[in-house]
C-alpha cells in the first residue's frame, strides 16, 4: 500500500519509471509522456537538464537556506541563468520551494 501511496503522490519521478523501478526493470527511462513527464517539459528543458539543476538547487539551499536569487544562481554552474530560473519557477508553483521577497529556501513540507 505504501508504494502506490508514493507512486500517486510522486510529482518528480516518470510514472512508467517508477513502474519499472518496482518490477525490478534494469535501466528504466523516462517515457515522456506520463504527466510527471509532461510537467517537466513544459519548462523546455530536457529531463537531464531539469533533474541536474533541480539537485543542484537542492545540494545548495540544503548547505544555505534562504539564498538570494542572484547569489544561488552563481552556486547552479554550467545551465543559463534562464534555465535555472525556470526550474526554480516550476519548484515554487509545487510547493518544494518557498519564494520570500528575492529569497528562496527549501519548502518546510515538500511534497513529491
Amino acid at each position: 500500500i505504501a508504494s502506490m501511496a508514493d507512486y500517486a503522490e510522486n510529482e518528480r519521478i516518470c510514472r512508467s519509471r517508477m513502474l519499472l523501478i518496482y518490477f525490478d526493470e534494469k535501466n528504466p527511462k523516462d517515457c515522456g509522456s506520463c504527466d510527471v513527464c509532461l510537467r517537466k517539459t513544459e519548462t523546455g528543458l530536457t529531463n537531464y537538464e531539469f533533474n541536474k539543476i533541480e539537485t543542484l538547487l537542492a545540494e545548495s539551499l540544503e548547505a544555505t537556506s534562504p539564498q538570494r536569487l542572484d547569489n544561488l544562481l552563481q552556486s547552479i554552474p554550467g545551465f543559463p541563468a534562464e534555465k535555472v530560473i525556470k526550474v526554480i519557477r516550476f519548484l515554487v508553483d509545487r510547493g518544494r520551494l518557498s519564494l520570500n521577497d528575492d529569497e528562496i529556501a527549501l519548502s518546510v513540507h515538500r511534497p513529491g
